[in-house]
């Protein structure tokens, strides 16, 4: 939950409910339950954000560069 915040836009590719409110929580379990497209949406919503946003081979060019930018 630390950074989910970053990650997920509610109501777009996610839900941001608050850790101490499980009727929230259940609420939105619900809704995309009763909501085939919305599920439909957002995971392929939720799966581009971590495609363009955590992309293993750009998160290991991105370390590669800050380690031979430390060996100069």
């Amino acid at each position: 939950s630390g950074e989910n915040n970053r990650w997920i836009n509610h109501g777009e590719n996610g839900f941001l409910v608050p850790v101490s409110n499980p009727r929230e929580l259940a609420k939105h379990i619900i809704k995309l339950l009763k909501n085939k497209e919305l599920r439909n949406s957002m995971g392929v919503k939720a799966r581009k954000t971590i495609i363009n946003q955590n992309d293993y081979i750009i998160e290991m060019d991105k370390m590669n560069t800050l380690y031979q930018k430390l060996l100069q």
